[in-house]
């Protein structure tokens, strides 16, 4: 499970893996990858040309979400973790415990998006009310009506 050569060119792969060719001396093994579903696409789509170039390699990414991923990469069963926010000092010393060292590197921003399909104009929405997660309204009390009698 642990390679340091494709892990290295994994992490790097964002800017590699479209350039890189296959390396003469084969690489075999799996890269497991676990964290955000945000950065989940990324990844798929950098291990899906890390596997181009290195087809003897399975690339297994899992979307858990960032403190998933990084619970799994301190516990040693994954190479790497995608996530959506920076490392955690306790998951720093949790990693430094454990004995892992690693690099941390940003590929990408993420970001949220408000988009209301036909509107005219903006909506009113104030910064607080941005912050709180959208959530399904609670559903109420319902009523079925009663058949219909026949005439």
């Amino acid at each position: 499970m642990k390679l340091t050569s494709a892990l290295t060119a994994l992490g790097a792969a964002a800017g590699i893996a479209l350039t890189a060719a296959p390396a003469t001396a084969e690489i075999t093994g799996s890269v497991e990858v676990a964290g955000s579903s945000t950065v989940y696409p990324i990844s798929t789509f950098v291990g899906e040309q890390f596997t181009k170039a290195y087809p003897q390699v399975s690339v297994n990414i899992q979307k858990i979400g960032s403190g998933g991923g990084f619970k799994q990469f301190i516990a040693g069963n994954t190479d790497a973790s995608n996530a959506s926010r920076l490392i955690k000092a306790k998951e720093i010393q949790a990693a430094a415990d454990n004995g892992i060292e690693f690099i941390e590197m940003l590929v990408a921003y993420d970001g949220l998006s408000i988009v209301i399909p036909g509107a005219k104009n903006s909506p009113s929405i104030t910064s607080r009310r941005s912050s709180t997660p959208a959530r399904p309204p609670r559903p109420g009390p319902t009523s079925i009506p009663a058949s219909p009698t026949p005439s």
